[in-house]
């Protein structure tokens, strides 16, 4: 099992600068980055945007 100080979930732009930023504060953290796209093109795209689940407002 491989350990991390940080896991951050999402190799888009949002996620490669977070990691980024944090081993600039940090340089000793272990911070890894997951995503599930190994070739990266479609890290940051509309097309992982759309929601998986239906989201309802509820009212009492």
């Amino acid at each position: 099992m491989r350990r991390c100080d940080v896991l951050v979930i999402g190799g888009g732009v949002v996620g490669q600068a977070t990691a980024f930023w944090l081993l600039r504060k940090a340089p000793g953290l272990e911070v890894v980055v997951l995503e599930r796209d190994p070739t990266y093109r479609e890290a940051s795209s509309g097309l992982r945007s759309r929601p998986r689940a239906e989201c309802r407002r509820l009212t009492m």
